[in-house]
């Protein structure tokens, strides 16, 4: 699988807007029900052609995780090749935070998205 990366990455360079976001890939298929069971993906896409320019599967909780929260792990592991180069990344609430935004914007890259009002830094 890493190889496979490895050549995603060198092969493709993504344009300036990267959207991250989760999608579970089922792997059991009940007609008319909703997907339960399946493989959670941390995806960045680039917004133009819709490629996945990077992808993170959920494989459980990681030990040396636990210094910061899930959200931001994700995208910080998600997009770190990506860094550097003054990207936008656009999030859904879930991912956003004014802590990843802090620690984005000392890697040169723009974490923008949308926030509930009560929703704790």
């Amino acid at each position: 699988m890493n190889r496979v990366i490895e050549n995603n990455q060198n092969s493709y360079k993504p344009d300036m807007n990267l959207i991250v976001d989760e999608q579970l890939i089922p792997y059991k298929i009940c007609i008319n029900k909703c997907d339960k069971f399946g493989i959670k993906f941390s995806l960045a896409s680039d917004t133009n052609s819709k490629y996945i320019a990077m992808s993170l599967p959920y494989l459980g909780k990681e030990e040396f995780r636990s210094l910061i929260p899930f959200d931001e792990f994700v995208v910080l592991k998600i997009v770190e090749i990506f860094t550097g180069r003054w990207r936008n990344i656009p999030t859904d609430n879930f991912f956003t935070s004014a802590s990843l935004a802090t620690k984005l914007l000392t890697k040169r890259t723009i974490l923008f998205g949308v926030t509930e009002e009560n929703y704790p830094s």
